[in-house]
């Protein structure tokens, strides 16, 4: 890249992460205030209603969220103990928590649904063209398609240091 390539690629970046910033904000203060939960326990709702059987495992949960395997647990117990999720062993795996999606957590994404996409219009899509959110969702799907395929294969885990 040229000088100029470089600076348009610096910009759009920083635009890009300042953008996400301030609508993810907003969007958690429009979520907080008039759904009375933050946006990071919409985001945890949301992925497991699209789940299968409203269930992940949490370690899947914490990737799709972007959050830590710490992160996420903490996020989970405090959904656990307000009764909108439940947390069991996974069947399969007894050493793997599974995240499972209560009636009552589908009843608190039924009522902030409508409060998310319309924020995500007022603070997003109304500001852009149709033909902008095109080549913005075709660009982003590009960037993830490509990132997929240069992912590096994950390193084989070491084995602790025991002592005796």
């Amino acid at each position: 890249m040229n000088r100029g390539a470089d600076d348009l690629a610096q910009s759009a970046w920083r635009a890009l992460l300042r953008t996400h910033r301030r609508v993810a904000r907003a969007l958690d203060a429009d979520l907080s205030q008039r759904g009375g939960i933050p946006l990071r326990t919409y985001e945890v709702l949301e992925r497991l209603a699209r789940a299968p059987g409203g269930a992940m495992r949490m370690s899947e949960l914490a990737t799709s969220v972007l959050m830590s395997a710490s992160g996420i647990t903490r996020l989970v117990d405090q959904l656990v103990e307000r009764q909108l999720l439940e947390r069991r062993p996974d069947p399969s795996d007894a050493r793997v928590a599974i995240a499972r999606l209560t009636r009552e957590g589908r009843g608190v994404l039924r009522r902030t649904d409508a409060i998310y996409c319309d924020g995500v219009k007022r603070h997003f899509a109304a500001h852009l063209s149709e033909d902008d959110l095109n080549a913005i969702a075709d660009a982003l799907e590009r960037l993830l398609a490509a990132g997929d395929a240069m992912r590096p294969p994950p390193e084989p885990r070491r084995a602790r240091n025991r002592r005796s």
